[in-house]
């Protein structure tokens, strides 16, 4: 998949819903695109989960807030000290006959996202998440993580507890990462690629299974844009150009 300016272009890595991607890769290969929608559609779904409307749920402190357009959506802190917002949306259904806004984590999920920081502040954190709540803070529950502190990008994924990868990619103030996240419960793994404008390469994998949702959620799900700051009059944002979510359910 490739993105211009933060802005997803359709299309599609290989992937074999059976075997994981692979860790020695320098770069994900693409496949045909209807071969490709042949298989999804056979053994699972894909969904866009687009930017606007971001704004219409949210829990601010301060003069922190999120507002959304058709091409990005933005969470931000604004000039008051400790101030905080995240932005949520509820996971709609990726399998037949699953319970509406809950994630399966016994199954496969691919995401595909772009995430951009304006600043590097030290007391700063923004975070994007997918995750069985919709409070500000770490992954404390099922789910996958992505922060950004001081610029660094780094992965996280939760199953009866929080594991951390390395850093992720080391970003730029104002440039968008391209991060493709592979969820593989079977295995179970969490690989996590990037794209800084050199093609996909292999980042970082989380391999423990006590960092990897396996079970399915018991509450509703959601994706989680949120950024938080201490006492500096800075204002950090953090911006996402849209969430692809494929899910092999069958």
């Amino acid at each position: 998949m490739e993105f211009k300016n933060g802005i997803p272009i359709l299309q599609y890595p290989l992937v074999n819903e059976n075997v994981a991607l692979t860790a020695t890769a320098t770069s994900l290969n693409l496949t045909d695109d209807i071969d490709f929608m042949i298989t999804i559609l056979r053994r699972g779904t894909v969904k866009f989960i687009p930017p606007i409307g971001w704004d219409y749920q949210k829990t601010a402190t301060g003069s922190g807030g999120a507002y959304s357009r058709p091409t990005i959506a933005n969470v931000y802190t604004g000039v008051t000290n400790s101030s905080t917002c995240i932005a949520f949306y509820e996971v709609s259904a990726m399998k037949p006959f699953q319970v509406i806004n809950r994630m399966d984590w016994s199954k496969r999920h691919i995401f595909l996202l772009s995430l951009m920081r304006n600043d590097s502040i030290a007391s700063a954190v923004g975070r994007f998440q997918i995750k069985d709540a919709n409070t500000l803070g770490a992954i404390g529950e099922k789910g996958i993580e992505l922060s950004i502190a001081n610029l660094t990008m780094v992965g996280a994924g939760y199953g009866s507890a929080r594991g951390a990868t390395g850093t992720i990619a080391a970003m730029a103030a104002y440039q968008w990462v391209d991060v493709l996240i592979d969820h593989q419960p079977a295995v179970p793994r969490i690989d996590f690629y990037t794209d800084v404008g050199l093609g996909w390469s292999i980042a970082a994998s989380i391999t423990s299974s006590a960092n990897i949702p396996q079970v399915s959620g018991s509450t509703d799900a959601y994706y989680c844009l949120s950024i938080e700051k201490g006492a500096v009059a800075d204002q950090p944002y953090l911006q996402h150009a849209g969430i692809w979510h494929l899910c092999f359910s069958r």
